[in-house]
This record gives C-alpha cells, sequence and structure tokens, in this order.
C-alpha cells in the first residue's frame, strides 16, 4: 500500500513538472511573440484632441447665426482607440482610427459629407510629421445622424534607452478654416 502511495505521488510530481514545463514554454512563446523582450506592450505616444478643432458646425449663410434652420452639418471627433506594438528593435508603431458622430442640418443640400481631418506626430513643440485625411459618407432617407469611421492610420516612433515612445505625442483635429476655429473657441467648443 506504502509502495502505491509513493507511485501516486511520483505520478503527481511529474505532471506539475510537465504543466510547469509547458506554462514556461507558453511564457516564452508569449514573450516572443509578444510586444517586448520582456513580453511587456510598449508605452504608446500620448494622444489628444486639439481643443477647439474636435467639432466642425456648419452653417448656412454668414456663419455667426445661431438659428437651428441654418445648420448644415455639425460633427464631432468621438473616439480615437489606439494601440501600439514594437515594429523593430528601435521602433514602436501605433496604429490609430478615429471615429466621428455626425448631425445632418436642416440648411444641408446634399446627403453626402466630406470631413476633413489630420493627424500629426510631435516631440515636445515640434511637428514631426502631419498628414491630412478625409472621411466620407452619405446619410440614409430620413436619416439625420451617423457614424463614420476613418482609415486605418499607422506611424513609427524610433526608440531607444534614452527615449520611449511616451516622449511623443499625437495630436488629432478637423482642419478649419480659421472662422470655424473662432467661432468654435468663442462657443466654448
Amino acid at each position: 500500500m506504502a509502495k502505491h502511495s509513493a507511485t501516486r505521488a511520483m505520478a503527481r510530481t511529474a505532471r506539475r513538472r510537465r504543466a510547469g514545463a509547458g506554462l514556461a514554454g507558453a511564457l516564452a512563446a508569449l514573450a516572443l511573440a509578444g510586444c517586448t523582450p520582456s513580453g511587456f506592450p510598449p508605452a504608446c505616444p500620448q494622444l489628444s484632441l486639439i481643443q477647439g478643432a474636435s467639432d466642425q458646425i456648419k452653417v448656412a449663410g454668414k456663419g455667426n447665426q445661431h438659428d437651428i434652420r441654418d445648420l448644415v452639418l455639425a460633427a464631432r471627433i468621438e473616439a480615437v482607440p489606439a494601440s501600439c506594438r514594437f515594429t523593430g528593435r528601435r521602433s514602436v508603431g501605433a496604429q490609430l482610427r478615429a471615429e466621428f458622430a455626425v448631425q445632418r442640418g436642416p440648411a444641408a443640400t446634399s446627403r453626402t459629407v466630406a470631413l476633413h481631418y489630420f493627424v500629426a506626430a510631435a516631440k515636445g513643440q515640434r511637428i514631426l510629421d502631419e498628414q491630412d485625411y478625409v472621411v466620407t459618407g452619405t446619410f440614409a432617407p430620413n436619416v439625420d445622424h451617423m457614424t463614420l469611421v476613418g482609415q486605418q492610420i499607422f506611424l513609427n516612433f524610433p526608440v531607444g534607452a534614452d527615449q520611449s515612445a511616451a516622449g511623443y505625442h499625437i495630436y488629432v483635429g478637423f482642419r478649419l478654416s480659421k472662422a470655424e476655429l473662432d467661432a468654435n473657441r468663442a462657443s466654448g467648443l
């Protein structure tokens, strides 16, 4: 009987070792396939919507009217989901896609909209890159609200022992005219 319990104990120990080896192998595979040599994802650049440029209001007529009947379009950048991963030994790639809420106003003459926006990468006060994008959509009949999703955008940032991706900044905003930007700031948008 004692021999039988010793055999069971040795079998349990062998199973635990195999399970531990399997777990260690799985962790090693994750580390190799993961974002960093340690298996942890890299720091991402900070991401901000430009104050005053995350809303776009278009009105018919003079632009300083406040009557709802003059509204052509109201759009807002709702979200910019982003993720980061190492794209090389010394670079981090950021992948993002802007999401927009759009309202068609009574003064709109078309069911199709085109929203012009930009994405800029900066380090401190220096703009490293800035690109313009357009997202388009068509309102369905009898619908005056829709959500649009922009294209997938990829940005690469050099990193090293003295530079983390968190030292960079990504800015997103609508490409507005001076009058639109001034109107947004005046109304607190």
